[in-house]
């Protein structure tokens, strides 16, 4: 048992330098933490389109990088240690003793292998799901002329709505759905989605979730913003999907769905939801107290 020990331990002491690096790191950040410094800034920022994304994109590539590191690190580590036992504890080389190095370098080699894919996976659909909030947020911006107000990643229980429109013409929770385009050489077809009144009908697949989602968070904001200003008053669900043509061929009942790129018909509804400019102040000041960096 001793000699095992002894055998090993040459390989642990490789570790030992990238061991105080690490203490040493994680020194510094708790130092720096602590550091009496204040903010120049007198406000809290608003919310960015997709900040709850961005978050997520952060913590994924952190684990990332974590998956990566340890996939390459504990083969090296494994090698040290049948390198320490074959010339510090004497022992023999044989074919069960370098197969068992193997298939355990392997195996480790194989899971983090899998999970660096499946970030990999998980970036790209977090990141093509913030350049749609993006887009989407700044085809809104063209409605601000006509004095809405635009606020963006609404922080609720358990989720969170992309954005909120506030204007004359009433309230809208804006559900943003960026999907990617198959590319089979024919760009009409492709860029196409129809809504037949309860699915969206993709290109290569349909599904009827988004259209659920949207009016399930237009109503608890409908509810939210009631208890909040202390009067009912009704929330749209918009469904956005950027980049693509929506073709309607049944007129939806209790949503609204565009691509954005013509976002003026808001501004021409006959809307039954319509706000007074003391309605308008009492919602935006909820509104700005929920999606500032302080309130969220």
């Amino acid at each position: 048992m001793q000699s095992t020990i002894a055998a090993i331990l040459p390989a642990f002491a490789m570790l030992i330098p990238f061991l105080f690096g690490v203490l040493g790191f994680k020194l510094y950040l708790r130092m720096e933490q602590k550091r009496p410094v204040r903010r120049p800034f007198t406000q809290d920022f608003m919310r960015l389109p997709g900040q709850s994304l961005r978050d997520r994109i952060e913590s994924v590539k952190e684990e990332f990088d974590t998956n990566l590191l340890i996939m390459i690190l504990l083969p090296v580590m494994m090698f040290a240690i049948h390198l320490s036992q074959s010339y510090f504890g004497e022992a023999s080389e044989s074919i069960v003793r370098i197969g068992f190095s193997v298939i355990v370098v392997l195996g480790i080699v194989v899971y983090f292998l899998r999970n660096l894919i499946k970030n990999r996976k998980g970036l790209a659909a977090l990141r093509l799901g913030l350049d749609g909030e993006i887009a989407t947020a700044q085809l809104l911006d063209s409605l601000k002329r006509h004095g809405f107000f635009v606020y963006h990643d609404f922080q609720a229980k358990g989720f969170n709505i992309d954005h909120v429109l506030v204007g004359p013409n009433g309230i809208f929770a804006v559900e943003t759905k960026a999907r990617s385009k198959p590319d089979r050489g024919n760009n009409a077809i492709d860029s196409k989605v129809v809504f037949d009144s309860q699915r969206l009908i993709f290109p290569d697949y349909q599904e009827s979730a988004s259209i659920d989602q949207a009016k399930r968070q237009a109503k608890w904001l409908s509810q939210w913003i009631g208890s909040a200003v202390g009067e009912n008053i009704p929330v749209t669900p918009l469904l956005v999907i950027p980049g693509w043509w929506v073709e309607i061929k049944t007129k939806p009942i209790g949503i609204m769905l565009t691509n954005g790129t013509n976002l003026n018909f808001i501004t021409r509804m006959n809307s039954n939801a319509l706000l007074s400019e003391k309605q308008i102040k009492q919602v935006t000041h909820q509104l700005e107290q929920k999606c500032s960096s302080f309130g969220a």
